[in-house]
């Protein structure tokens, strides 16, 4: 009886100690993100200084070309390779803010990224009132039916399913995409898609492909699905998912409330990830008929991937990679998505 009481004594002893060793470690950590906050916002405010500088001055310069196309000023054909190029500005900016972010106070990043997302959509509704695309007209397929021998019908059956494709109105262009369906095979091609904003949202179990150039997507609230998709013009976001897989090429990738999902990316500034676990990543290597098309009219640089360097939001320590995320390991990494 003694001895047991005794092993028990160590065992709580034990468990103390480690529990005391636990709460310690954390406290070290709260302390040491503190000290690194506090060393990031007191960071040589020259440097601060000279990014504002140059952001204002690279901002203002788009901003001005942006009210040439306004004007009228730009020849109809020349529209096109026009906002090429202005894409290549936004993107170098974006870059630029991108490298940045290891001197930035979380505050100056997030204004910049406010700043680019504005001048995203602004440049959108332009390209949509000077470049206007035939509007796509949804039509209602006939279904076959097969007779039985009562005389009655069978439906055929059907594999992947053409989903209703739901419209909303954002930033006053039409988007379109994908709401609340479980289990389905969804698509949507080049003439759905290009120069539009795309979104995706409460689906569960789902395999979605959208072949073509949309200008931005959005994705919130998706389990356990498939996402592949063609190069993005400027952003994609991702909210509140879980065990996902994401095949994307875009300027950048922002991934919030995301847990235990893999992305194999292409990506020209450094995504983002905040308030994320268990999120792994990849290059893009996703394959379909007229991909180099579309990644030619998106105008994204394919010599350029960040795809390795993700910014943590909620990890200041320098010396240490964040546990949020990791890359798949080579034999681990699916090698072709062939479509």
């Amino acid at each position: 009886m003694e001895k047991q009481e005794m092993a028990d004594n160590i065992e709580e002893e034990r468990r103390g100690n480690l529990m005391d060793a636990l709460i310690q470690r954390e406290q070290d950590r709260k302390e040491k993100i503190k000290i690194l906050k506090e060393e990031k916002e007191l960071a040589d405010p020259n440097e601060t200084k000279k990014f504002n500088k140059l952001f204002e001055k690279s901002h203002k310069n788009i901003l001005e070309k942006i009210k040439i196309a306004e004007d009228g000023k730009v020849e109809q054909e020349n529209v096109l390779d026009y906002f090429n190029d202005l894409h290549k500005d936004v993107q170098a900016l974006n870059d630029y803010l991108s490298v940045s972010t290891r001197f930035l106070s979380n505050f100056n990043v997030r204004k910049g990224l406010k700043t680019m997302e504005d001048v995203e959509n602004h440049m959108k509704e332009l390209e949509e009132k000077l470049m206007p695309r035939k509007k796509f007209v949804f039509k209602q397929k006939t279904k076959t039916v097969k007779k039985t021998s009562e005389g009655g019908v069978k439906k055929a059956p059907v594999d992947v399913v053409d989903a209703e494709i739901k419209k909303v109105f954002s930033y006053s262009t039409i988007s379109c995409g994908f709401f609340n369906e479980k289990d389905k095979t969804l698509k949507l091609g080049s003439e759905e898609i290009t120069k539009k904003d795309i979104e995706l949202s409460g689906l569960e179990n789902c395999t979605v492909f959208l072949y073509g150039n949309p200008m931005t997507v959005h994705i919130s609230n998706v389990s356990s699905c498939k996402i592949f998709c063609g190069p993005v013009t400027t952003s994609v976001m991702m909210d509140s998912c879980r065990g996902c897989e994401l095949v994307v090429a875009c300027q950048q990738l922002r991934i919030h409330s995301t847990q235990d999902s893999r992305f194999y990316i292409h990506v020209t500034c450094k995504a983002i990830i905040e308030d994320s676990s268990d999120v792994q990543f990849a290059p893009y290597n996703l394959d379909y008929d007229n991909i180099q098309e579309h990644f030619k009219i998106s105008g994204l640089n394919w010599s350029n991937n960040k795809w390795r360097e993700i910014d943590d939001f909620n990890w200041l320590s320098i010396d240490e990679p964040s546990p949020n995320w990791r890359e798949i390991r080579e034999e681990d990494r699916i090698q072709n998505w062939s479509l």
